[in-house]
């Protein structure tokens, strides 16, 4: 009895430290993300999301970039639903005519007039190449108001236009959900099979040779942003969301070591998963449970229910209900060039994680002459500001200009800075922003 005792105390002491226990990554595998994150210079975002646990680490999930060329997932996705509904066959084609040529990534564009796609082609060359034409084609065949309507369903605000927006802004929490929900569908069928296969072989990231397992990646870049969705297969799947603000070309060194490091948090994750898990007891046996010499022999002589005195029948009392403790929620690539200038603006701006700051607290960036207004004359006063550092002249501008004229906040005057003063102006002119801060925080840059 003594043995059967010890063992079950055993038990229970475990399932108490189990039930107990958090289930939070370890220190060391997010120590090294918060230490890759405070070294990067410009903005970032990142999402590591378990299919059996929920999220591990999120870091800006909230905040929006323009997503240049991650919106061919969520839509393929949307496409692929209209295909199960009849609206067009895999079999049905476009036609690539000129009217259709569009730059920047993808092999269509390169192709004859005249040649005819399917859209089976048109879903995996979106994909594997992150074909403009092939999303242009989409967009057209498919639409955008039932594409806005899923995005309702999905419980996020982003939207598509024809012509424009067709490059909306987008957060990493939700390309998290499209690749998510990609790879729940990806065997339903042959569209759904035919977006997957293309995922698993798109043709620029840096992910997929820094960490194992990872399979399908949408990538999207412009001057301005790189960024990366990945699923990592295995027995214990999850997926990766990479986005960084950039200036020119991506810093790949940041990129890969994020990968590694978010490889690092889920399996920390997992080894102390495993460890507050209780160790496996042997069921007791029957000699354990009833010892046949201590069993009490029945005599006649034992008293009955009817005759134990009242006031010695123990009183019925309910247990209170105990709180139960829930568990917790639980790269050489290829460069994709930047889309149209016209299409590569940003759009459609998700809520941030802060409250917006009114536009009058805030230091006029960009507005050189202090004219109240940012155009042209102020890209053109950064340029020669730029030009003069250059060749080593005195300084065209004041320490309050130069500050001023610093829109990327990376301390240096460049030519950067007055391609972003001319972004905001085209932005402006269309109602994308309205003011230069919100213009920097679309671009992933925070003032």
């Amino acid at each position: 009895m003594k043995k059967l005792l010890t063992k079950a105390a055993a038990f229970l002491t475990a399932c108490v430290f189990c039930l107990l226990m958090p289930l939070t990554a370890h220190a060391d595998g997010v120590s090294k993300m918060k230490s890759l994150i405070n070294n990067y210079s410009r903005g970032c975002a990142v999402v590591v999301y378990s299919l059996e646990d929920g999220e591990l680490y999120s870091y800006h999930k909230t905040t929006s970039f323009f997503g240049a060329s991650l919106i061919k997932l969520p839509y393929a996705y949307f496409a692929c639903t209209q295909i199960d509904a009849g609206v067009h066959s895999l079999d049905d084609t476009m036609t690539y005519t000129s009217s259709w040529y569009h730059g920047g990534s993808g092999i269509i564009r390169k192709g004859s007039y005249g040649k005819k796609y399917t859209v089976r082609q048109l879903l995996d060359y979106a994909m594997r190449y992150s074909d403009n034409v092939a999303y242009d084609m989409l967009v057209y065949l498919f639409g955008t108001s039932g594409f806005n309507s899923l995005m309702q369903e999905w419980g996020y605000s982003v939207k598509l236009g024809t012509p424009s927006p067709r490059w909306p802004n987008l957060t990493a929490d939700f390309m998290r959900t499209s690749m998510q929900k990609m790879y729940e569908r990806r065997n339903d069928g042959e569209a759904w099979q035919t977006t997957w296969t293309g995922l698993c072989k798109s043709t620029a990231t840096y992910v997929r040779g820094a960490l194992p397992g990872t399979t399908a990646v949408k990538y999207g870049n412009v001057s301005y942003v790189w960024h990366e969705t990945c699923f990592v297969d295995g027995d214990y799947p999850y997926v990766l969301v990479i986005m960084t603000s950039i200036s020119g070309s991506p810093n790949t060194t940041f990129i890969k070591n994020t990968a590694k490091a978010a490889g690092q948090i889920v399996e920390d994750y997992r080894n102390q998963k495993a460890a507050s898990q209780p160790e496996p007891t042997e069921p007791p046996t029957e000699a354990e449970t009833i010892p046949p010499e201590t069993a009490p022999p029945l005599t006649e002589t034992e008293p009955t229910e009817e005759t134990l005195p009242p006031e010695t029948a123990p009183p019925f009392t309910e247990a209170e209900p105990t709180e139960e403790t829930l568990p917790p929620e639980t790269a050489p690539p290829l460069t994709e060039t930047e889309p149209n200038e016209t299409d590569a603006l940003p759009t459609e701006t998700e809520p941030a994680e802060t409250e917006p700051i009114e536009e009058e607290t805030l230091p006029p960036k960009g507005d050189i002459n202090s004219d109240t207004d940012i155009n042209a004359m102020d890209a053109e006063a950064i340029l020669l500001e730029a030009a003069s550092v250059n060749a080593g002249i005195e300084s065209t501008l004041n320490e309050e200009q130069r500050n001023h004229a610093d829109l990327d906040g990376d301390s240096k005057i460049t030519a950067n800075d007055a391609a972003l003063v001319l972004q905001y102006a085209a932005c402006r002119g269309t109602g994308l922003a309205t003011n230069i801060r919100q213009f920097l925080a679309m671009v992933g840059i925070l003032i």
